[in-house]
């Protein structure tokens, strides 16, 4: 398997969970007696179902045509009546999306700014707003569906090929889809950042019920997040459109199509139930999600991890003749006691680590391991620590380095002035910054060089300005001499 079908299998497995997600979210919106029965949520649901109908339709063109493990039967693909129809929905969903998004936004504007007409307001636009996302771009892009399209290989190594769609603009040359798209993505976005806005501004001003409020302040985080995290998708694909990336970057931006095209599927679904308690517990509350108590969890765990076992010393095990083979099965042996003792731990009694989230989190544990040499486990931990300290140092610069002038931060996010405000914070601050420099810089030279699991991918590594960036401005020299540099004034400081 090449490495980057890893990817697709990760995939296969978080789609569908965040697929149930959202039909979760929806049944409890629309089954009888719900208690979430306003405007915000029928516009939640309208938007739930345009973000399925475009995951089901781009499983080929954004999905399927980058894996080598799947790609192969876009070789002689014929169903032309398929492919344009996918192509046309790929373009009316985002537009869609993004018109809704603005809905959502004006919506949560009148509720907060126009209470007493809010209601009112609504019982008129919903319908229109809900028919209106779906026929304007319908009718803007129908035309796209007498386009052909067809799929090119691209070859980028052993064994992995790439497939990408390719539209005949022969027909309506000047009918730039990718142009269009792009300026409605701009405008929707300056629209709802300016209603936010106003909405942030009005309920600073809202008095009345605190238990209100404090809704008001949950659905209107609720869309901001949900929009910042939408521009992972729509920023990447402006800037291809507008040729702003240097040509050599194009493919690997490419291929983040997949995960960022799922932020901006999925993150309505997942800022529902982080942001919105009350839906939440409603939601959990309906569908009794008790899943320690609904299956025999620990005798199934049991029987799982001494399959793993088994099937380490059976796949390895005939490797004996090979020195590769001997330090897998060594591996895979040690690996089984592992696996004997993660068993004791999570079901000794009076253990505490008791739950599906335990049982779920080992599993996939197990299964990564099971697969990869010994030394891919040390990227893959890797892989989880560095984006959680990354994720804190962040959260200690913005900690030092906020406001209290910003009335839309400080009310969304309850954020107040930093009192950490001295010469020594903001050394910190530097040398905060030197650091993140310096872990992106040297990712691919005492990272990915180093682990079999990735480093294929720079066989014919062809990014010159990247390279140039690494080596002629010495990044990875001039980092850990700042480092040093401004230590030694942190040192300093303190006497």
């Amino acid at each position: 398997m090449v490495p980057i079908d890893i990817v697709f299998l990760l995939a296969c497995i978080y789609v569908p969970c965040l697929v149930l997600l959202y039909l979760a979210e929806i049944w409890t919106i629309l089954k009888p007696g719900s208690p979430f029965k306003g405007s915000f949520y029928h516009l939640f649901v309208a938007g739930a179902l345009v973000d399925l109908v475009f995951l089901i339709d781009t499983t080929h063109e954004l999905r399927l045509v980058f894996f080598p493990l799947v790609n192969g039967f876009f070789d002689g693909y014929e169903c032309m009546t398929c492919t344009q129809i996918r192509i046309s929905i790929s373009y009316m969903c985002p537009f869609a999306q993004d018109v809704l998004n603005t809905f959502i936004a004006l919506n949560r504007f009148t509720s907060i700014g126009m209470p007493t007409d809010h209601a009112r307001i609504w019982a008129k636009l919903l319908p229109i707003a809900i028919i209106g996302s779906v026929l304007v771009p319908f009718a803007i892009f129908f035309p796209t569906f007498w386009r052909k399209v067809f799929y090119t290989k691209m070859p980028l190594g052993p064994g992995w090929d790439m497939y990408y769609t390719q539209e005949d603009f022969s027909y309506l040359p000047w009918y730039k889809t990718h142009r269009i798209t792009s300026i409605e993505m701009i405008i929707t976005s300056v629209l709802i950042i300016v209603l936010y806005t106003l909405a942030a501004r009005a309920l600073r001003k809202l008095t009345g019920d605190t238990a209100t409020r404090k809704q008001e302040r949950k659905l209107l985080l609720f869309g901001v997040v949900n929009f910042f995290l939408s521009l992972l998708g729509m920023v990447p694909q402006v800037m291809i459109d507008f040729n702003l990336f240097p040509i050599e970057w194009v493919l690997i931006v490419v291929y983040q199509y997949t995960w960022l095209t799922d932020i901006k599927t999925f993150c309505a679904a997942v800022t529902m139930v982080v942001v919105n308690t009350t839906f939440r517990k409603h939601m959990l509350t309906a569908f009794k999600l008790e899943f320690a108590k609904m299956l025999p969890i620990d005798a199934f765990f049991h029987c799982f991890l001494h399959l793993c076992s088994l099937f380490d010393i059976a796949v390895f095990g005939r490797d004996m003749d090979h020195s590769e083979g001997i330090i897998l099965y060594i591996f895979h042996i040690v690996a089984s006691t592992m696996y004997k003792v993660i068993s004791t731990v999570l079901f000794q009694p009076g253990s505490p680590f008791k739950g599906s989230f335990y049982y779920l989190f080992v599993a996939g544990a197990l299964v990564i391991t099971s697969i990869m040499l010994p030394i891919d486990i040390v990227f893959i931990i890797s892989c989880v620590y560095v984006p959680c300290l990354i994720v804190l140092y962040l959260a200690e610069i913005w900690t030092i380095l906020k406001n209290s002038r910003s009335d839309f931060v400080e009310e969304i996010f309850f954020l107040t002035g930093s009192p950490f405000k001295g010469p020594f914070y903001y050394l910190f601050v530097a040398g905060a910054l030197v650091d993140l420099v310096f872990t992106t810089a040297a990712t691919h030279v005492f990272r990915i060089t180093f682990f079999p699991l990735i480093n294929s991918l720079l066989d014919g590594y062809e990014c010159l300005t990247c390279l140039q960036i690494r080596n002629k401005i010495n990044v990875l020299y001039i980092c850990p001499f700042a480092q040093d540099m401004l230590n030694t004034f942190v040192a300093l400081n303190r006497l």
